[in-house]
C-alpha cells in the first residue's frame, strides 16, 4: 500500500528549525568566544604560547573572572539551544521523510543538523580569535 503525499509543511518546518538552531547557536557562541578572547588583555599570551602552558585563573583580576563566568553561562546556553533545536529538527525531519510530508526538505534538515555542530564550533573559534586579536 502506497501512502499519498501530504503537504510539504512538516519538512519545511524541520528545515527552518534546523537553520534557526544553527543561526542562534552560532550567534551565541561567537559572542561568547569574543568575550573570552578579550581576557587576553590581562595575560602575557606570548609567554603562555611559548611555554605551552595555560592561563592560571588565580592570576586574573576580578573583572576578568567575571568575564569568564559570563562566558561559561553563554557558551552553555548557546550549545544547549543549538542541541535542543537540532534534536527537534531531527525528529521532525524523520517524521517528514517517513510520512512523505516534505521528504526533500526533511533530508535537507538532516544535512543542516549534521553540519551545524561544525558551524557552531567554528563560530566560537572565530569569536575567540577576533576577540583576542586586538590584545596580541
Amino acid at each position: 500500500m502506497v501512502r499519498e503525499k501530504g503537504t510539504r509543511r512538516r519538512g519545511v518546518f524541520a528545515f527552518v528549525v534546523a537553520i534557526a538552531g544553527i543561526v542562534l547557536g552560532c550567534a551565541l557562541q561567537y559572542i561568547a568566544g569574543s568575550q573570552l578572547g578579550s581576557i587576553a588583555q590581562y595575560v602575557d599570551l606570548t609567554a603562555i604560547v611559548q611555554s605551552g602552558g595555560q592561563i592560571d585563573p588565580a592570576t586574573l583580576p576580578d573583572s576578568a573572572k567575571a568575564i569568564v563566568a559570563g562566558v561559561s553561562t553563554l557558551t552553555l546556553t548557546g550549545f544547549v539551544l543549538w542541541a535542543g533545536l537540532s534534536v527537534w529538527a531531527i525528529v521532525l525531519a524523520i517524521l517528514a521523510i517517513v510520512q512523505r510530508r516534505g521528504r526533500a526538505w526533511g533530508i535537507w534538515a538532516l544535512v543542516a543538523v549534521a553540519i551545524g555542530y561544525v558551524l557552531v564550533q567554528t563560530a566560537y573559534t572565530l569569536g575567540l580569535t577576533l576577540g583576542a586579536a586586538p590584545f596580541v
